[in-house]
């Protein structure tokens, strides 16, 4: 009996490895894209998601962004775009939001640091998921396509606007 137990654990191992071994394993290049210029300092790292998405893969990205001045950095989300194969395709949600596109501004101070978590737009859909009792609707993320992904992000210091695109690619 005992040795049936130490069979049976040991198959379940040996099964879970093997499966774990079949699955894709998305790639990044580069892991981290920056961009710097004289008013702020950006940075951007796709985020790996594999728990409450549609596909396993890349589905977001961490922006960061540095204000080095001594006024406010305006992010003007209306003209921020995500880059799929180097072409604008929608805006971003930020993480919590439910699914809409994110609007208007948001304001860096002199020396602060914006870190958000956003998400493609064109690659949010809404999912019924049932919760216990009762069917509720949520937002999935679908992941990025292989190729060539990023952000065109615009912002404003005083009356002087520019943008910078920072791009990655993901391959299985």
């Amino acid at each position: 009996m005992k040795k049936l137990v130490i069979g049976a654990i040991l198959g379940l191992l040996v099964s879970g490895v093997l499966a774990y071994a079949g699955l894709s394993q998305w790639q990044v290049t580069p892991p981290v894209q920056k961009a710097s210029n004289k008013w702020v300092d950006i940075s951007v790292t796709p985020v790996l998601e594999e728990r409450y998405t549609l596909t396993v893969g890349y589905t977001g990205m961490m922006l960061e962004v540095r204000n080095k001045t001594n006024e406010g950095v305006l992010i003007n989300w209306d003209e921020t775009f995500y880059l799929m194969a180097g072409v604008p395709n929608g805006g971003f949600t930020l993480k919590g939001e439910q699914g809409g596109q994110h609007r208007g501004f948001d304001i860096i101070f002199s020396g602060e640091t914006f870190v958000k978590t956003i998400y493609p737009v064109t690659l949010v859909t809404a999912s019924d998921i049932s919760r216990l009792t009762d069917i509720q609707l949520d937002w999935m993320h679908k992941a990025m396509p292989t190729g060539e992904n990023g952000i065109d992000i615009k912002l404003r210091v005083g009356f002087e606007a520019f943008s910078e695109k920072l791009t990655f690619v993901v391959s299985e």
